[in-house]
This record gives structure tokens, C-alpha cells and sequence, in this order.
């Protein structure tokens, strides 16, 4: 196979791909749950492939495929980095800690989260084994010093890197008091990359009026925001009153949010969208697109 390239003998890319494209794909593997999707991450892992054919050079005594190994993992980390910049790290604010928690995963992702916290000293990593998102949850609320907390899930993005600052200059003009805000946000179908905004909250959720008005409002939404994303909550009412997550296998965000209602003094919503939550994912219970649900 042909790795130097003249006039005479160019460079058979074809003939690499087609021997070496299997290395590529068992790579992207290592990175399936990293934030991208797996046909990004093996148009990358070909590019990556195609880097290190042209500049191979055997007289060098190493292997081919060793050399494309470095190659292909590169322009993959590459790529996640470029898509978290629409992420937590592209944030406008210095001032924070981003408390990244592996819950005892078997591929990449310890790596990935050590190479980020490198390049960002906000960035702390927790390394635990395989104990669920309930107990992290709660090891993360342990960990937190700052005045406030938000949970982003794993797959989940942020879409606008000035998002938290607004928020944080929505919470500044509230003139009552208040234990957490919960914030609106888009729902993004992987697979038809389609963007979806969640409707409008009403206006008067914003207003100063009875914790238990509000939640009236909510129920007459239709609309029930229990997950623990899309909320800025005092990190001292979390702890104050041991607002953990119980330990179950699905749905520990819903008796979760009612103490957090239960327990709070008030709270207030806004419109403001920077969280993305991502559908269609794989292994997803709710994985497709019906654009009739949304008419």
C-alpha cells in the first residue's frame, strides 16, 4: 500500500480506508457517549484516517496503524471540543465550578472529562464507581461551595454561552424572596436535528404572588418541570434541608421536585433558553420526532 505521494504514486485513499476503516470505527466506540453523535464521530475518525496516510512516513519504523491511532483520536477530540463549546465551558462566567461526576463509566468518558479539566481549572472531576445518577446527584450537591446550583445531564448542552449570566441578571432584579428559579429550554431531536422551543411559561409565574398560586399555575400548564436541569437553586436551601435524591432507577426527580416546592420559601420562572435537551438518543425512552405533537 502506497503512503508517499507524487505525480506518479499518489496516495491510495481508498485502498487505506477500506483496510483500516474498521480501526476507525472501534475507536469511535470509545467516545459513543461523549456528546456527539456516533455518524460525527466516525466522519471525523476517517478524516483523522486520511490525516495520518499523508503523513505516514515508514521509513520511520512505526506501524501504520499505531500512527493512525494518534491521528484519528485526535481529530475526534477535536471535534468534542468544538461541541463543548456550546457547552458549560463556553460559559461567559470565570467565576464557577464545574463539578463533572463519572458515575463508573466503561469507556472514554473519564478521559475525556480529565483532558477538559486540564485545559479549565473550573472544572473539578469525581470519580465514582457505577453508584447511579440518584447518589451522584446528591455527592455533587456534598461538593458544591458556590451560592447556587444547576444540574446538566450528561447528554443534555447549553446552547448560548452568555445563558447563565443572564440568568444570574434575572435573579438579581427579583424583588422577593426565593429558593430556586426554574428556566425554560429548547428540545433538540438528534436525529433530525431539529431545534423545538418549549412554549412560554406564563408571565405571572414571574410575579410576586403566593408560592401556592404558582403552583396552581403549573398544574393548569400542563406542564410539571421536575427534572433537576432547568433550575438555578440556592446551594444553602438544598443542604439546609437535605434535598437529596432518593435512589431509584427512574423517576427520583419527581418526589424530588415536590419536596423542593415544599420546602421552599418561593421561586420564580423565566423564558430564558440556553439549555438544550437533547432526544432521540439512543437507549432513550422517548427517542422520536412527531411534528403533530407540537401543532
Amino acid at each position: 500500500m502506497n503512503f508517499n505521494s507524487d505525480k506518479e504514486h499518489p496516495i491510495d485513499y481508498d485502498a487505506i480506508i477500506k483496510e483500516y476503516s474498521s480501526l476507525a470505527y472501534s475507536i469511535c466506540h470509545q467516545y459513543k457517549n461523549a456528546g456527539l453523535p456516533l455518524e460525527d464521530l466516525q466522519q471525523e475518525a476517517l478524516l483523522g484516517l486520511l490525516d495520518a496516510a499523508k503523513g505516514y512516513n515508514p521509513t520511520k519504523g512505526s506501524k501504520f496503524s499505531t500512527y493512525a491511532i494518534w491521528h484519528i483520536k485526535k481529530r475526534i477530540l477535536a471535534a468534542l471540543t468544538d461541541e463543548k463549546k456550546q457547552s458549560l465551558q463556553a460559559t461567559s462566567i470565570d467565576d464557577i465550578e464545574i463539578i463533572a461526576l463519572n458515575n463508573g463509566s466503561t469507556d472514554k468518558s473519564l478521559d475525556i472529562l480529565n483532558y477538559y479539566a486540564h485545559k479549565d481549572k473550573r472544572i473539578r472531576v469525581i470519580n465514582n464507581k457505577n453508584i447511579g445518577v440518584s447518589k451522584s446527584r446528591n455527592i455533587g450537591i456534598e461538593e458544591a461551595k458556590g451560592e447556587y446550583i444547576v444540574f446538566v445531564d450528561s447528554d443534555d448542552f447549553w446552547r448560548d454561552h452568555t445563558g447563565l449570566n443572564d440568568l444570574m441578571i434575572f435573579s438579581e432584579s427579583i424583588n422577593y424572596p426565593f429558593d430556586f428559579i426554574i428556566f425554560n429550554y429548547t428540545r433538540y431531536f438528534q436525529k433530525d436535528n431539529i431545534f423545538v422551543d418549549r412554549p412560554d411559561f406564563p408571565y405571572s409565574l414571574a410575579s410576586e404572588q403566593p408560592k401556592q398560586d404558582k403552583v396552581k399555575l403549573l398544574m393548569n400548564n400542563k406542564f410539571i418541570p421536575a427534572p433537576p436541569w432547568g433550575k438555578l437553586i440556592r446551594t444553602g436551601f438544598l443542604k439546609r434541608n437535605e434535598i437529596n435524591f432518593i435512589n431509584k432507577r427512574s423517576s427520583e426527580d419527581i418526589p424530588w421536585f415536590i419536596n423542593l416546592l415544599e420546602k421552599a420559601v418561593n421561586f420564580s420562572v423565566t423564558n430564558l433558553r440556553f439549555h438544550v435537551y437533547r432526544k432521540q438518543v439512543p437507549g432513550a425512552l422517548t427517542n422520536s420526532f412527531s411534528p403533530s405533537k407540537y401543532e
